[in-house]
């Protein structure tokens, strides 16, 4: 999987970016720079990403 692929995903809600243990803490501009830094191929964290078989509870 790419990072356009990536973003294709998440605006389709393919992918849902679930809340764990507390609230969303990044600015947009902090997730910008991310998404940046995935594209350049900058060394990052891991990024930990499971298929499930239920939908998303809203």
């Amino acid at each position: 999987m790419n990072i356009g692929e990536l973003m294709a995903d998440i605006k389709k809600k393919d992918i849902v970016l679930p809340e764990f243990q507390r609230e969303f803490v990044w600015t947009l501009e902090q997730s910008k720079q991310l998404m940046v830094s995935l594209v350049r191929k900058y060394p990052t964290s891991s990024l930990l990403f499971w298929k499930t078989e239920n939908p998303p509870q809203k």
